[in-house]
């Protein structure tokens, strides 16, 4: 059984002593509630929070920081003028059914040339709508039933 660290047991411990989700862990057994954790049913959508991190991983650091750089400078544009910025980038991040959201990224990548191309919005937006295990949402590893034992001793010690 690999091991938590204190700061993932301590994560851990809150999650199962609070059940912020109201996911009903105090019924579950240390078996069930550590499949309940792993199991990735939860729909997870950074939605237009693209994380810089997702970016990273889709396009290098050095684009993903260029990318970073011109959407914190739409952003900028788009507040400056009333607005918030969010919805611009749901645009840019959005389905691409609708004409308005194409023209929107066509804009986008002809003023911003060689960052990113109108695939790359689509695998952006791809990539922020997953399914994710309420263990990986917390950061943590896949959760054994030693760790949720390991865990429920230490919320019953009052540590």
């Amino acid at each position: 059984m690999s091991t938590l660290t204190d700061a993932q047991y301590d994560t851990l411990n809150v999650e199962i002593g609070t059940d912020p989700l109201e996911r009903g862990y105090a019924a579950l057994g240390d078996a069930a509630l550590a499949a309940s954790l792993n199991a990735a049913d939860r729909d997870v959508s950074s939605g237009w929070r693209v994380t810089t991190d997702e970016l990273r991983r889709l396009f290098g650091p050095t684009r993903a920081g260029a990318i970073v750089r011109a959407l914190e400078t739409i952003a900028a544009i788009d507040n400056a003028n009333g607005n918030d910025a969010k919805y611009l980038l749901i645009m840019l991040l959005g389905d691409g059914a609708d004409s308005s959201v194409e023209a929107i990224r066509d804009l986008f990548t002809r003023a911003t040339p060689g960052i990113f191309s109108n695939n790359e919005l689509v695998a952006m937006n791809a990539e922020s709508w997953t399914k994710r295990s309420r263990a990986a949402e917390l950061g943590l590893r896949e959760i054994t039933v030693g760790h949720v034992d390991s865990a429920r001793r230490q919320l019953a010690a009052g540590d």
